[in-house]
């Protein structure tokens, strides 16, 4: 029985964080997050990927220690080998080094491209609702001034926010969201 992916990892170094700055990784956790364990090519199928285009991302990935085998499907010349992810949430340490900050930032750039370019693609197809209950395409942008305390309170609203709605991403049913959260500082 395959083991259950934990509900999140704190990840620091360079490794991880560099398996995370190239968008077509993050896509792959994704795919592994929802339904896995799954083979190599079973996510290229979802993706619309060639397999042989993914190997060298899953190598990366499973060295970084985001994703691990979870067994073998079928015998002989149909054999494959199915991967999981190790944990469905993913938090960066706080960085050490130049190197690590550098690719923390290379890291949320990404994240933050691949969510635009959702964004993009809802609000261009024209089926996306972006009003009422049932939207599922919205974009906010807040310039705050915070004292320490509403700071506190602000990071603890983050933090269950994050954890209510990742507890959803387990659901079989309804409609795939991509939710992205970004504070930083306005003075940087």
């Amino acid at each position: 029985m395959p083991r259950k992916a934990a509900d999140s990892l704190v990840i620091r170094g360079r490794t991880p964080l560099r398996a995370l700055s190239a968008p077509q990784r993050v896509r792959i956790l994704e795919c592994l997050i929802a339904a896995a364990p799954q083979s190599i090519r079973e996510v290229a199928g979802t993706l619309k990927r060639p397999p042989a285009a993914l190997y060298h991302h899953f190598a990366l990935l499973e060295r970084a220690g985001l994703i691990l085998e979870a067994g073998v499907r079928g015998e002989g010349r149909t054999a494959e080998r199915t991967y999981a992810p190790v944990a469905r949430a993913l938090h960066a340490a706080a960085p050490r080094t130049k190197i690590e900050r550098d690719e923390l930032a290379r890291a949320g750039e990404t994240q933050v491209r691949y969510a635009l370019r959702r964004f993009s693609r809802a609000v261009r197809s024209g089926d996306a609702p972006l009003q009422g209950a049932k939207r599922t395409t919205a974009v906010r942008h807040l310039t705050l001034q915070v004292s320490e305390g509403q700071l506190e309170a602000l990071n603890r609203d983050i933090n269950a926010l994050t954890a209510k709605w990742a507890q959803a991403a387990s659901s079989d049913d309804g409609v795939q969201l991509s939710l992205l959260v970004v504070v930083a500082p306005e003075t940087a």
